[in-house]
């Protein structure tokens, strides 16, 4: 983490001396990042694969805070992914592959329609807040 402050102690007196406007001092900033990045990725196996795959997922977290995606529901679904393939993968085998064991059961067919309920309800309100507003006229009267 340090190497990244390297850049602002030594381009931070270029700035004030020297009288460098911030517009070009920051595309050293970002080139900087992006090289250590790349040299990190690269360093680790010493293929490049690694290092197109840093750079494809620099590119989309860039995309998503610019979209001002959140990151908890991310950082979630990283940490549960491989625990809910196992569980999914254990019900299916008990199951013989078949889906119905996930409504079997009174409480499990509860769970899983108050899920899909929430998605719904989810997909519906970001639907309705895209919709245009119809603006009733009142002057009519």
């Amino acid at each position: 983490m340090a190497g990244f402050n390297i850049p602002h102690v030594i381009l931070q007196p270029l700035q004030q001396d020297v009288g460098y406007k911030t517009e070009q001092i920051v595309p050293v900033f970002i080139f900087h990042k992006i090289l250590c990045s790349v040299i990190g990725a690269y360093s680790i196996r010493f293929m490049l694969f690694d290092v197109w795959v840093a750079l494809l997922f620099g590119g989309i977290g860039y995309g998503m805070r610019k979209l001002h995606f959140p990151i908890a529901p991310l950082v979630l679904a990283t940490v549960l992914a491989q625990m809910l393939e196992t569980s999914l993968q254990q019900s299916l085998l008990i199951s013989r592959g078949s889906w119905f064991i996930f409504f079997n059961r009174p409480i499990a067919g509860f769970f899983m329609t108050l899920a899909l309920a929430s998605i719904a309800r989810g997909i519906w309100l970001q639907v309705r807040s895209h919709a245009p507003e119809i603006a009733i006229d009142d002057a009519d009267e």
